[in-house]
C-alpha cells in the first residue's frame, strides 16, 4: 500500500533493516521462522520508533480479534532519554544566555551609534 515503510517483497526475507539518513543509526526486524516471533534491534533506541510503529500497526490489522502480545523484555533505557532531555535543556538555557548577551551588545551598539551621530 502507499506510505508503507517496508518494501512489498519483505515477506521473502528473514529480516529488514532501515537506517536514518541524518545519523548512523540502524534498526532491524528479524523474523523467527518457527515460533512466529519478531525481534527488533538497534544500535540506538530512538532509531526503532518507526519500525515499532509500523510493526504494531500491521500486527493489529492482521489480528483484529485479539490474541496478539507485544512486550519488551528488558528494562526501559530511561537514563539515555533523561540524559538527552538534560542536554536539550542545557542547550536551550545556553541559547537564552547567548541571546541575552547579544541583545545587550546590540543595545550598547545602538547607544554608541546615536552618540556618534
Amino acid at each position: 500500500t502507499d506510505g508503507d515503510v517496508l518494501p512489498s517483497d519483505h515477506k521473502a526475507r528473514r529480516g529488514t533493516s532501515i537506517s536514518e539518513a541524518s545519523s548512523p543509526s540502524t534498526a532491524t526486524i528479524i523474523v523467527s521462522k518457527r515460533s512466529g516471533r519478531y525481534r527488533l534491534q538497534s544500535n540506538a533506541p530512538p532509531a526503532m520508533w518507526l519500525l515499532i510503529r509500523e510493526l504494531c500497526s500491521r500486527l493489529r490489522q492482521k489480528q483484529s480479534q485479539g490474541g496478539i502480545g507485544i512486550m519488551y523484555n528488558e528494562s526501559l533505557p530511561l537514563s539515555d532519554y533523561y540524559a538527552a532531555i538534560d542536554d536539550h535543556h542545557a542547550t536551550r538555557v545556553a541559547l537564552r544566555v547567548a541571546e541575552s548577551a547579544l541583545n545587550s551588545a546590540c543595545h550598547r551598539y545602538r547607544i554608541i551609534q546615536k552618540r556618534l551621530l
